[in-house]
């Protein structure tokens, strides 16, 4: 790796925190996710480790990555959109955030207690629960504003 792409979070992610800060998403609650987030990642290869190592590959961490950042998706979508219609997106990004640093932390206790029993016992899948509920909630608000739309046109 390159001397430059080194240097390159030292020089983006500071100017990135400001702004954020900025518009009041609470840094802190990044830094706790992505803390928790690598816990995770950590405490699954472990548990794995212990029950059957044959499961750990690459294309299942990367499984797990990726599932990773796109829980992320939805606050950098609602982060967006409500920075585009001027409206105050810190509450709502901030509030995921914490259900989802929540989630995380649930996640990566449950791996620590598989690995220590050496047995997988089925989880309850908190990020998904999440997602799903922020999912239904935007329909929903989109089918009203639909009506609201529909409603004065007639």
């Amino acid at each position: 790796m390159s001397q430059e792409l080194k240097t390159l979070p030292y020089i983006g992610f500071p100017p990135l925190a400001v702004y954020l800060s900025s518009k009041g998403i609470d840094i802190n609650l990044i830094y706790g996710l992505s803390a928790v987030m690598l816990m995770d990642i950590l405490t699954a290869i472990l548990m794995w480790l212990r029950v059957d190592p044959s499961r750990i590959r690459s294309k299942v961490l990367k499984q797990g990555m990726t599932e990773k950042f796109a829980s992320l998706i939805p606050a950098i979508i609602v982060f967006i959109v409500l920075l585009a219609i001027d409206k105050d997106a810190s509450a709502l990004v901030n509030g995921y955030l914490t259900i989802l640093l929540i989630a995380e932390g649930y996640s990566a206790i449950s791996n620590a207690h598989n690995a220590y029993l050496r047995d997988v016992k089925e989880e309850f899948d908190a990020v998904s629960a999440v997602l799903q509920a922020l999912r239904k909630r935007i329909y929903n608000l989109l089918q009203k504003l639909i009506k609201v739309f529909t409603d004065e046109s007639n």
